[in-house]
């Protein structure tokens, strides 16, 4: 599965994340997708609404796509952190950044694995696909 975490917004930074995850989504469908029919999963924080949803998954062609929230403990700090305030470069690294870096390194493991995926390609929404790719990547791994 290839998977993406998808925001409106970006939490960090305040910049349009919709605008390039939908560039991104093109990219992919324009240079992989087209040939490979491989499976795409958006995961989001709650912030992606159908209406959404439905504007980025209309880009998808054929592949089998699918918004999914990422599970509560994903999207809380854990118990035993300290407070925000008291974090190591807190005001560099926010909380966002810090969820995201969380899931990316212990859940997103579980959660593909949940759906039945034995392979995941994470992309970005501000990745991009610039030129054709010949080959499935998850046959070549």
């Amino acid at each position: 599965v290839i998977v993406y975490l998808a925001q409106k917004r970006h939490s960090s930074y305040g910049r349009n994340s919709l605008k390039l995850l939908q560039s991104s989504v093109r990219s992919l469908v324009a240079n992989y997708l087209n040939k490979h029919c491989d499976d795409l999963m958006f995961l989001h924080y709650g912030e992606m609404d159908r209406a959404t949803q439905n504007e980025v998954l209309a880009l998808t062609g054929d592949a089998s796509a699918r918004f999914l929230l990422v599970p509560a403990n994903y999207r809380t700090t854990p118990v035993r952190a300290p407070a925000q305030d008291r974090w190591l470069q807190h005001e560099r690294f926010s909380a966002g950044y810090r969820h995201m870096i969380r899931l990316y390194t212990i859940g997103i493991w579980e959660i593909v694995s949940g759906c039945g995926y034995e392979y995941m390609m994470r992309m970005d929404e501000d990745s991009a696909i610039l030129s054709p790719i010949t080959y499935n990547v998850f046959s070549y791994m």
